[in-house]
């Protein structure tokens, strides 16, 4: 079982650093554009905080699922850190679909 929650993990990590190295790519591709990123129109800085949001919370609900299956944390501390990462990556999740970004499609393709 411990295995498998391992492997769950690496594969989350994984997926989040090629999300992370799909946002580097934008970045430079906005850069070799000519466009200043401090110039990024606001609604654009607004919806990549809002993923940068999710994809903190989901990293983090990775590493305590990992550190709960290694035994670091406890089946309390788990339930409390789990329930307060899901919130914010509900949030985050919610107010991208209200600005028009399709979450589920993104981390498909990403």
């Amino acid at each position: 079982m411990k295995e498998a929650v391992a492997v769950v993990a690496v594969v989350a990590v994984a997926a989040l650093l090629l999300l992370a190295m799909q946002q580097g790519v934008r970045a430079l591709w906005l850069i070799a554009r000519g466009q200043d990123l401090a110039n990024v129109r606001e609604g654009d800085r607004e919806i990549a905080t809002l993923r940068d949001d999710l994809d903190r919370a989901l990293r983090s609900l990775a590493e305590v699922q990992f550190d709960h299956a290694t035994g670091k944390i406890d089946d309390a501390d788990n339930a409390a850190m789990r329930q307060r990462y899901e919130a914010r990556a509900v949030q985050a999740m919610r107010a991208l679909r209200a600005r028009g970004v399709d979450v589920q499609a993104e981390r498909d393709d990403g």
